[in-house]
């Protein structure tokens, strides 16, 4: 019979190429591309690769489409990740089983432009076509959530951005993030006007881990940009 375990690691597997390409067809289809002037401005940012992958604790970052930037493939770029993989005897000891089943848990990050619903469709699609004799498949989509991205010379950006300036002293960089906040598109699409996120915190606040704390300048400065951006936005 087929070993459940290494089929599944065989699907994971192919699912990126030899280039860090999703393999999925037809998954870039609707992937907005970085402008000219946009890939300019992250290319002049004081972004030092190494040092980035030393503080993440590893020696080289090399997930991700190859013929893309760091920062590119961090802010703009879609992926697709193995979260976790369960099946067989996990325990102490030996068994030579085979296992009856095994499971995994695939989260993917979607960029402007792309529809989860049109991305699962092409998965499921790609199970059923990746899946080998003697397997059965099942799967499961748990959740999904539209990406968005607010024009960068739009009255909410340009509002935020000065009021950054005003706070810091310091024009900020505009960027985009990979972080998950599904009601800034709702916003967009059902309300028709844009959102601004403002982040204070820095990188080294291990945010979401052990030890996760926050300055107490970036917090004062944080709520002299908050007030700023609320009387630019009554001045709009």
């Amino acid at each position: 019979m087929t070993n459940p375990i290494n089929a599944l690691a065989a699907f994971i597997a192919s699912l990126h190429d030899a280039k860090g390409k999703i393999t999925i067809p037809n998954f870039y289809d609707d992937v907005l591309e970085l402008a000219d002037d946009e890939r300019t401005a992250w290319a002049s940012l004081p972004f030092d690769e190494a040092q980035h992958a030393a503080s993440v604790g590893v020696d080289y970052l090399g997930a991700g489409e190859s013929n893309y930037s760091a920062i590119e493939r961090l802010w703009a770029r879609p992926t697709l990740d193995c979260n976790g993989i369960v099946g067989g005897f996990i325990q102490q000891g030996h068994k030579t089983i085979i296992p009856s089943q095994a499971s995994t848990k695939i989260s993917m990050r979607l960029v402007a432009n792309q529809n989860p619903e049109k991305i699962a469709a092409a998965f499921k699609e790609y199970v059923v076509a990746n899946t080998p004799p003697g397997i059965k498949a099942e799967l499961e989509i748990s959740g999904g959530a539209r990406p968005v991205i607010f024009p960068r010379e739009g009255k909410a950006v340009s509002a935020g951005s000065d009021a950054l300036h005003e706070a810091f002293n310091t024009k900020p960089a505009l960027i985009r993030c990979g972080a998950s906040v599904p009601i800034t598109e709702i916003f967009q699409r059902a309300l028709g006007f844009d959102c601004v996120l403002m982040g204070f915190g820095l990188p080294t606040d291990q945010i979401h881990s052990p030890n996760e704390h926050f300055h107490l300048d970036q917090l004062f400065k944080g709520a002299i940009a908050s007030a700023a951006m609320l009387g630019n936005v009554r001045d709009m």
